[in-house]
């Protein structure tokens, strides 16, 4: 499909498809199938059996149309948003308010005959995609280009800016907002990806790495100490100002320290918060462990009977902050 230029997306229900195929023994899926500059085309229902009669005309014509005439019948755009919240809470979570804000960005925008600024959308809710700590992931096609880590804050500015075509089909979209969220793209090999990522941000500012903390919060009164991170691999530490009182959650999200998402804001609804406190020299001086985290933490990646706890249930004090510094570890996890 890629070689002919196309793309697929695949819907399917446990006991209907979207178009209200039956489910039968063999298995069927509704589809839709996407060309770059050309409008996309549903497809009732495909199967193994009828997989060369149904697609092979398709493809036939699969030939771009000229631009003038792409403009008229290749105007659709349609937001994919992983919803999957059994198989990852985050997608679940997040994931829904994105599918949700689009949803209302879009009615908001849309004019009379249903479209928005003449062209046709859609969102729809898939299933897993990859990349849980990336919730929340949208896939929009035609293009083919897969964003991460976006959230409701940022769809205004996400739809604008593919309405605008500021987002191409040909490669890493040279909006800022949307290379800042940018995953890939599935109709680029992974080489070219690098290659259309490196030449895009060449111009950006550099990162620096600091040993410096970072200070990131208006200051509401109250004691501040130093926490230190420790990247997953052992290889970074990032100090951070933090206040007394305030969760480890709270300082590693306010940092933006990757691995921590915090999605249910500390109401002991997700994992993704988890850390690692080691044991050595000594334990850290925190609480015992109730059963509420004990149990979610059954859904955190790598979990470490030993040293895995919710960032949300430790309040930084100072005797934490001095356990920190002498030479106790509080490591983020890879996921």
């Amino acid at each position: 499909m890629k070689a002919l230029g196309g793309l697929a997306n695949f819907a399917w229900g446990i006991n209907k498809l979207e178009y209200g195929v039956e489910w039968k023994d063999s298995e069927e899926f509704a589809a839709t199938l996407y060309r770059r500059g050309m409008p996309p085309v549903d497809i009732p229902s495909l199967t193994t059996a009828n997989l060369d009669q149904v697609l092979t005309p398709l493809l036939k014509s699969n030939s771009m149309l000229p631009s003038s005439q792409a403009n008229d019948q290749g105007r659709n755009l349609h937001f994919f948003v992983c919803t999957h919240g059994e198989r990852d809470c985050r997608c679940g979570a997040v994931g829904v308010e994105v599918a949700n804000a689009l949803r209302e960005e879009l009615n908001r925008l849309k004019t009379p005959d249903g479209t928005v600024d003449g062209w046709s959308f859609k969102v729809g809710e898939v299933g897993h995609v990859g990349g849980h700590k990336f919730a929340a992931n949208v896939l929009v096609y035609p293009e083919g280009h897969w964003y991460g880590n976006l959230r409701p804050s940022d769809i205004p500015s996400f739809v604008r800016d593919h309405l605008d075509r500021t987002s191409t089909s040909e490669g890493i979209p040279p909006s800022t907002l949307l290379r800042k969220h940018w995953r890939g793209s599935m109709h680029l090999s992974g080489e070219e990806q690098v290659r259309q990522y490196e030449m895009a941000t060449k111009s950006d500012s550099a990162s620096v790495t600091s040993s410096e903390p970072v200070s990131s919060f208006n200051p509401r009164g109250g004691d501040e100490v130093i926490i230190t991170y420790t990247s997953h691999d052992g290889k970074a530490k990032h100090p951070v100002i933090a206040k007394i009182g305030e969760s480890l959650m709270e300082v590693a999200t306010r940092a933006q320290l990757e691995g921590i998402e915090g999605v249910c804001e500390g109401k002991l609804e997700c994992a993704t918060c988890h850390v690692y406190l080691s044991q050595n020299p000594l334990p850290a001086p925190v609480p015992k462990m109730f059963d509420e985290e004990e149990d979610m933490l059954e859904y955190a990646l790598f979990r470490n009977e030993a040293e895995s706890r919710l960032g949300c249930q430790i309040q930084v004090t100072k005797e934490l902050a001095k356990w920190n510094q002498e030479g106790g570890v509080i490591r983020l996890p890879r996921y």
